[in-house]
């Protein structure tokens, strides 16, 4: 179920005086709340070992609970201690692993349909690879976007893919479709982003119904 139809069978039921932003934000903090408190929910990966493992996408280190080392047959936990690295975009765990076979980390499925995400900071775009680099990502594959450079806006921009420049992990890369940029003050420096919600925002049970 989308995110609007839910808000407008809410409204029809419960008639009230506030926005589609004052519900969206309400939304975003009940859905966090019981993500953490009440509807938990635990996935595990195993892959193999290499320097760099790449947590699945949206999720954090934060959101790991346990990391197993198996070699040879056998499995050892590791303590937070022995995997902790603040990564920059907070989805790796870098070269502080015991040498193994294989890799089990058990997380927990962040819950993040609303995600009212606002950047705004250094900028810098380029037309031709379409992409649009900054700081602080926590923009998703999927996600639709404006973007305001001085007293210019683009609208509609649909977020084909994310990644970390893996030469300097200050950065990251918004990858986007051919032609969003096409007609963007590529000189710009600075600018600001937001994700907004659209129609096709989606919304996973339980939430959809507990909202």
């Amino acid at each position: 179920m989308y995110i609007n139809d839910i808000l407008r069978r809410v409204n029809k039921l419960y008639p009230s005086e506030y926005d589609d932003m004052d519900m969206y934000i309400w939304c975003d903090e009940v859905s966090a709340m019981l993500a953490v408190e009440d509807r938990q929910v635990f996935r595990e990966l195993i892959m193999p070992y290499k320097d760099k493992i790449l947590l699945p996408e949206g999720v954090r280190f934060e959101n790991v609970t346990k990391v197993f080392a198996i070699s040879g047959g056998r499995e050892a936990e590791l303590t937070k201690r022995d995997f902790r690295t603040i990564p920059y975009d907070r989805r790796e765990l870098l070269e502080v692993l015991p040498a193994c076979d294989r890799i089990r980390i058990v997380y927990a499925q962040p819950f993040v349909p609303i995600r009212i995400i606002i950047y705004d900071g250094a900028i810098v775009l380029d037309d031709h690879n379409n992409t649009i680099r900054i700081k602080d990502n926590e923009f998703l594959r999927g996600d639709t976007l404006v973007m305001k450079l001085g007293d210019d806006y683009i609208e509609n921009i649909h977020v084909f893919d994310t990644y970390a420049d893996s030469s300097d992990l200050r950065y990251s890369f918004i990858k986007v479709n051919d032609g969003t940029l096409d007609n963007a003050d590529t000189s710009a420096t600075e600018g600001k982003i937001q994700r907004i919600i659209t129609d096709k925002t989606y919304c996973d049970p339980p939430f959809d119904t507990m909202y």
